[in-house]
């Protein structure tokens, strides 16, 4: 299989960010105005609770997929073992599903959300995952530069298909959950033909067996199981963040929140455009213990990175103002300090987003958990100081 350069690789990636970033404006411009400021916090708090959810089901498996497929390219059995874990992940997403409908807990978590939302939320949440999980596939064979095409594709007719609901007056926060399930969709399938294309999943000849389902296992358990400390912790202050939220201030400020956080997340895909591709040849490099080509790739890329990342949150932060009118109206104009606020935090994300490549591909995972040990707590305090009513 013929693989694509880096320098190819990260231009296409990073060119299908950028060509990502002006479809978010488009779309950021378009959703908040069209579902107001208390449906899009419903939209925010939803999906974040269920994305946090996916997250901590997948206990960074697909990190240790992504690295071991790095390291191993020509083994598609291991391709096979995760589909497996893919299907864990649904299920284990579906039962929860079921119990957030349960009269009580929905009453505790989502007291003025449908249940159909959940449902929405919920499917929605496990399609973006399974996304960036076929992403890191064609990332770990060296195929970014067909899988961005697809990506580019699917932002744009997406985005078209957006504009008309909106033209037509037809987007709500029920269209819009389907419409995103459709997208996501729209990115999916095509992937799986591609792969398949590849012949990356062969059932026929790549049976696995008892043995190798062992080994699979014990490599995946060896990497995650040091982590499941530090994804619950993660799990509780994530969630906690939004319900408090939800919980003393209501969907209106929710909405004015998320409003800041999509931006945020816009930024991050200059990050992203290189994050995967640099622990690919991390990964690799670590595996041949080769120490210098790892501080090599950083040094090249880390200064690039930050310039880029720290020139758009400048600006975010000194014109918040108007891009809050812009994306949103007036209506969300309350939410300029929180999005100041949020724009420090990709420059920060800059650095521990590749120093994280280091630490899962030299498998030291162990170090997530004492972070998380310390600042989990911090955060649950912060949240109740500054958002609970009694201080």
């Amino acid at each position: 299989m013929i693989v694509d350069s880096l320098k190819k690789r990260y231009f296409y990636k990073l060119g299908g960010n950028i060509v990502g970033f002006i479809l978010s404006f488009i779309s950021a411009s378009i959703v908040p105005r069209s579902l107001g400021v208390v449906n899009y916090g419903n939209y925010g708090y939803l999906t974040n609770i269920f994305a946090q959810i996916v997250a901590f089901f997948d206990f960074k498996t697909s990190t240790c997929f992504y690295i071991k497929k790095s390291q191993n390219q020509d083994d598609n059995k291991i391709v096979i073992f995760y589909l497996y874990i893919v299907l864990i992940v649904f299920f284990l997403l579906l039962l929860t599903t079921f119990l957030f409908i349960i009269p009580p807990i929905k009453f505790f978590f989502f007291k003025s959300q449908l249940i159909s939302w959940l449902f929405y939320a919920s499917f929605l949440s496990f399609f973006v995952w399974l996304i960036d999980v076929l992403a890191n596939l064609m990332d770990a064979v060296g195929k970014t530069v067909s899988m961005e095409k697809i990506r580019m594709y699917a932002k744009i007719i997406g985005v078209l298909f957006l504009t008309l609901l909106f033209y037509i007056n037809k987007l709500n926060l029920n269209s819009y959950f389907i419409f995103q399930i459709l997208i996501s969709l729209a990115f999916i399938i095509p992937i799986g033909f591609f792969i398949n294309r590849y012949k990356l999943i062969r059932f026929s000849k790549n049976k696995i067996s008892k043995i190798e389902l062992l080994k699979y296992s014990k490599a995946f358990f060896k990497f995650s199981f040091p982590l499941v400390g530090y994804m619950t912790l993660q799990l509780i202050g994530n969630i906690f963040d939004r319900w408090i939220l939800q919980r003393y201030c209501g969907s209106h400020e929710q909405g004015l929140y998320s409003l800041s956080f999509s931006l945020m997340q816009v930024m991050f895909l200059f990050v992203n455009a290189i994050y995967p591709l640099l622990t690919r040849e991390v990964s690799i490099a670590a595996g041949n213990s080769d120490f210098d080509k790892i501080a090599e790739i950083l040094r090249k890329y880390y200064p690039i990175l930050f310039a880029i990342v720290a020139f758009f949150c400048s600006f975010i932060f000194v014109n918040s103002l108007n891009v809050i009118f812009f994306l949103g109206g007036k209506g969300f104009e309350a939410s300029q300090l929180s999005m100041k606020i949020l724009m420090f935090y990709p420059l920060i994300n800059a650095f521990s987003g590749l120093n994280s490549a280091i630490v899962y591909s030299t498998n030291r995972t162990k170090i997530f958990f004492i972070i998380a040990l310390i600042f989990t707590p911090l955060g649950i305090l912060f949240d109740i100081v500054f958002i609970s009513p009694n201080f």
